[in-house]
């Protein structure tokens, strides 16, 4: 009807566990320290969720130094808010399997030092400074680009963060839906049945007076 106002249709598009390793090993085959940093980027957005916007503005200091991992998603002075609080806290070391684990271990090594000079410095800082963040362009157009000559399909960045909420959907309910008994189920979870059952654990602890779907909204 010409009254009704159209609403912008939003993509929501799915990334497979062996889409994204593709794209890592296309990424890995190179072995130059920029690719490397996106492998790294790539791997936090698609396991916990993290918005383009959050992750290029991550800082060491937001990421704790023990097993888990957790991050602390905060305003910086790359925002408008003032506030060094934590917004949302999430816990990344559960959900990285162990070769993802090792590689960001091995990726932020290096880096812990530079906090003694600059308590701001990035995760994913530009070639410019500690404190200068990648261009989005620099983060998006090579995910798209690698994707497209894997899949052929056209994926934006905001599909990570989609593809790894669906998947902790998935883990809310691997037991009622007996995922781990379905063939092919790899291409949903990298985890064990185990390995889920930590991981629920660890999201709906995050809050014990609400539902577990509101637990995974505040991921």
């Amino acid at each position: 009807l010409p009254r009704v106002r159209q609403r912008p249709h939003v993509r929501a598009s799915y990334i497979s566990e062996v889409a994204f390793n593709e794209l890592l090993r296309s990424l890995g085959a190179s072995g130059t320290e920029a690719n490397e940093r996106l492998s790294v980027l790539y791997t936090i957005a698609f396991r916990a969720g993290l918005r383009l916007s959050e992750v290029i503005k991550l800082r060491l200091k937001d990421i704790e130094r023990s097993n888990e991992r957790w991050i602390y998603i905060r305003d910086t002075q790359l925002d408008d808010g003032k506030s060094d609080s934590a917004t949302r806290k999430i816990p990344l070391g559960v959900l990285l399997t162990d070769q993802e684990q090792q590689r960001l271990d091995a990726y932020l090594a290096p880096l812990w030092g530079r906090m003694q000079k600059h308590a701001n410095a990035l995760v994913f800082a530009s070639a410019d400074g500690v404190l200068i963040p990648l261009k989005v362009d620099e983060v998006t157009e090579p995910l798209t680009s690698r994707l497209f000559q894997l899949t052929g399909q056209k994926y934006t960045f905001h599909h990570l963060r989609h593809s790894a909420l669906s998947r902790l959907q998935l883990v809310l309910h691997h037991q009622v839906l007996g995922l781990h008994q379905l063939p092919g189920w790899q291409h949903f979870l990298p985890w064990t049945e185990d390995q889920c059952a930590r991981i629920y654990r660890t999201i709906t602890q995050i809050s014990t007076t609400q539902s577990d779907y509101w637990a995974l909204a505040q991921l």
